[in-house]
């Protein structure tokens, strides 16, 4: 039974962590678009800001840190939220006519489509990385400056 009540309360964090997310990549996306060449680092660490303001409102509604379980629902929850939100945008997209320009077409497609994935995965684990860093040592540290008991 508790357990149900913690994947619910979990819940919570992930619907806010898409919801902020969504909104902070529309951002970046208008911002990219106006400026052309702009934000390229930003975008890649967005889950990381979302998830050090997802971790916040946690400490600061539970009045404690998450448990090491917690912690990791809440990262691999993030984690899959971010993949498939950029899936959905990537595809909205290319349905939509907007990578035709920038696909280059003289090279070999898979080459070039290896090269993407594998620069996703990177960006995927780094993000991992640093996901799980804004819900470990920062969100600690966050907490003591909020003067929360961290047990």
């Amino acid at each position: 039974m508790a357990s149900t009540h913690t994947n619910k309360r979990l819940t919570r964090y992930h619907v806010v962590f898409g919801i902020v997310l969504i909104i902070m990549m529309i951002i970046i996306a208008l911002i990219k678009i106006s400026l052309k060449d702009g934000l390229t680092g930003v975008s890649m660490i967005t889950p990381y800001l979302v998830s050090m303001f997802v971790g916040e409102h946690f400490i600061k509604r539970e009045r404690r840190l998450p448990t090491a379980s917690e912690k990791d629902r809440l990262v691999w929850g993030g984690l899959i939220i971010f993949i498939a939100l950029e899936i959905f945008f990537l595809a909205l997209g290319w349905v939509s006519g907007v990578f035709e320009d920038e696909i280059p077409t003289n090279t070999n497609a898979t080459a070039f489509l290896i090269i993407i994935v594998a620069i996703y995965i990177f960006v995927v684990l780094v993000n991992y990385f640093l996901m799980r860093w804004a819900y470990g040592s920062l969100l600690t540290k966050r907490a003591n400056k909020l003067k929360i008991d961290i047990q």
